[in-house]
């Protein structure tokens, strides 16, 4: 797809340009009315060849003649949707992409430059504000905007879902392209970016708009070529990061009511081999896990005097509502079970981390003992891999594994045309073609920052699925896969390239990589100077830049939406009220009317040591007891 801006002074054309499988071109054009303070767009229903559009778009520079004529504005890849500030609407355009690699022939691309088009004319956005030039506040919103990097580690294809796993898309009926409606659909997906950028072209233009609008994954994509015994496999390593509750690290913690929770990513591994030559089907085994933060009310506030900032439980929730919402989400949308693997740390000469993880075993066996009828338990499994890396380095790789290939067994992998042996756990490699497997159920992995320690042990269960996915495909006589082969090093390498790349989207610098570091025999001391550099980098980064870094992603989803006569998101000193609807301080109750979150009241009474209270600007922080102020009811940690 090319798309051709053109511009009257009255009007914004947008020349669509595609070419069928047979090479025949198709033009289509979209038209924007410059003189509206609000969008309004409308698409010409009528597809048009070269000869057609050439002579359409003559006939509007003759017509406009006397006014300027037609335009030549830009050429662009695609749109990404309509931004609505302070002065009127403006286009935001991919105006140049580069290819990351296909999924099943169909390509998936980065984008490498973009432009912010204004759709207003200048003699409307001047009857309409007083003046052409766009004011201060203005310009400030859209230099937010522009911090969130559309070039970096965005991706788009147009004709596959890459919002979605190759699971389910292989579930979907067959067509021959992918279809408008299921484009319009794919919006409403959580690893969809430009939901919200979208929804104006989309409502105006109806399921048309899936020909205009592409939806944008964030995240990480890297596609290798492999080679083995003869055979070329592509194997692909995808990121999607949830915009639910999407941020930086220190201001995006724990979970929300609705059961997101921050730094949401889903992590796919694909492999492809081909084509099946008795069924013409594509030969492709993907496996997923999910990552985040842990799903429970709790925080900490960034100090730049303080390289670590407390963890601060903040909000009493006896039921563990939130985090009911959060797993029942991972059933629904992966299945049974749901697997967890904590790798928080469990001795601290100070306890922090221990204490956030006490509660969360706490909250899922709580969970567990009140399932819904037909639910099964969430599988619980805590993993001190800090301390297992200090005493027992040599075997983090074996004891981790060791863990995971119950879950692996229990969860299975997806292989669309079943061309292996026994499932995946023995047996010769077979010619023959059975039905397609699915994974039913997801293992869900954490650390404190979900980044680090948990780009490791995602890494040891990506190795284990790895050497089923090549068994099942009929490509390896075994299911094992050497640690130590090439194909290892490969899928290492990319582990470490995405856990680079998703860290310093939530965290601010690159990961913490001494586990892969030693995996290739890197020296110790260098491997603990560039730990160091990494250390100071994210703390600057969390301490300094995080803020304005979480307006412009605040900005871009719509989570915080411009309008005349309201504070300016730079005014709000946080962005906490923008996910409850409720401003901070109106979590507070003067006199005794309060009560905490179980007694329908918002104030939560704490305990630092002995009868100290502690209180932050939000919210009574917990750090060992609670005390329900109506009920006088205690919770120890």
């Amino acid at each position: 797809m090319h798309l051709t801006l053109y511009q009257t002074a009255q009007r914004l054309y947008a020349v669509r340009q595609t070419v069928g499988r047979e090479g025949q071109e198709e033009f289509r054009v979209l038209k924007l009315d410059r003189t509206s303070p609000t969008l309004d767009a409308c698409e010409d229903p009528t597809p048009y060849t070269k000869p057609q559009i050439q002579r359409l778009l003559a006939a509007i520079h003759a017509g406009n003649r006397h006014i300027g004529g037609l335009q030549l504005v830009c050429d662009a890849s695609a749109i990404v949707g309509v931004v609505q500030l302070l002065e009127g609407p403006y286009l935001l355009l991919v105006t140049r992409r580069r290819y990351l690699g296909a999924i099943c022939g169909h390509k998936v691309y980065g984008i490498d430059a973009t432009a912010l088009l204004p759709i207003l004319c200048p003699a409307t956005h001047r009857a309409a504000y007083g003046t052409q030039h766009a004011s201060t506040a203005e310009q400030r919103y859209r230099k937010l905007l522009a911090g969130v990097q559309l070039t970096k580690d965005f991706f788009f294809s147009y004709s596959w879902p890459v919002h979605q796993t190759a699971q389910r898309t292989f579930a979907q009926p067959p067509a021959e392209e992918w279809d408008e409606a299921a484009a319009a659909e794919a919006f409403e997906a959580k690893s969809v970016w430009n939901e919200f950028l979208s929804r104006p072209l989309r409502e105006a233009l109806g399921d048309s708009a899936a020909r205009w609008v592409v939806p944008l994954a964030h995240g990480f994509f890297q596609q290798r070529p492999l080679a083995l015994l003869g055979r070329t496999l592509h194997l692909t390593l995808v990121a999607r990061r949830s915009r639910q509750f999407a941020g930086t690290r220190y201001l995006k913690r724990g979970v929300t009511d609705a059961g997101y929770c921050a730094n949401d990513v889903e992590v796919e591994q694909m492999v492809e081999a081909g084509v099946d030559w008795k069924s013409g089907q594509p030969l492709v085994s993907s496996m997923v896990q999910v990552r985040g933060s842990i799903p429970l009310h709790w925080a900490q506030q960034p100090d730049s005097s303080i390289m670590k900032p407390e963890i601060l439980l903040h909000r009493f929730d006896p039921l563990y509502a939130a985090t009911r919402r959060h797993f029942d989400q991972l059933r629904e949308q992966y299945g049974e079970p749901v697997c967890v693997l904590d790798l928080v740390k469990r001795v601290e000469r100070r306890p922090r981390e221990s204490v956030l993880g006490r509660e969360y075993a706490t909250a899922i066996r709580f969970l567990n003992q009140r399932l819904a009828p037909g639910q099964q338990r969430v599988q619980y499994q805590a993993f001190d891999l800090s301390h297992r890396a200090r005493i027992a380095k040599t075997h983090l790789l074996s004891d981790l594994q060791r863990l995971q290939e119950p879950v692996l067994a229990a969860t299975g992998i997806f292989v669309s045309v079943n061309a292996g042996g026994g499932g995946g756990r023995g047996g010769g490699g077979s010619s023959a073609v059975g039905p397609a497997r699915e994974q039913r159920g997801v293992l869900r992995t954490n650390c404190i920052d979900s980044l680090d320690r948990t780009n490791v042990g995602q890494f040891t269960h990506g190795m284990l699925a790895l050497g089923q996915q090549l068994h099942a495909l009929g490509i390896s006589e075994t299911a094992w896969l050497d640690p130590n082969s090439s194909l290892a090093r490969h899928l290492m390498d990319a582990y470490e390239a995405m856990g680079h790349t998703l860290a310093l989207q939530y965290g601010g610098s690159e990961a913490h990589s001494t586990f892969f570091q030693r995996q290739r025999g890197d020296w110790e001391a260098a491997t603990q100077s560039r730990d160091l550099l990494t250390t100071v980098r994210r703390f600057y980064s969390n301490a300094y830049t995080d803020a304005e870094k979480q307006d412009g992603v605040n900005l871009f989803l719509g989570v915080f939406q411009p309008a005349p006569g309201k504070p300016h998101l730079w005014e709000l000193g946080g962005d906490s009220y923008l996910h409850t609807g409720e401003r901070r301080a109106s979590r507070w109750r003067s006199g005794g009317g309060g009560g905490c979150d179980g007694c329908d009241g918002g104030k939560v009474h704490a305990w630092v040591g002995g009868d100290k209270f502690r209180t932050s600007s939000e919210i009574l922080v917990p750090r060992a007891r609670l005390l329900c102020c109506s009920r006088a009811r205690r919770q120890s940690w």
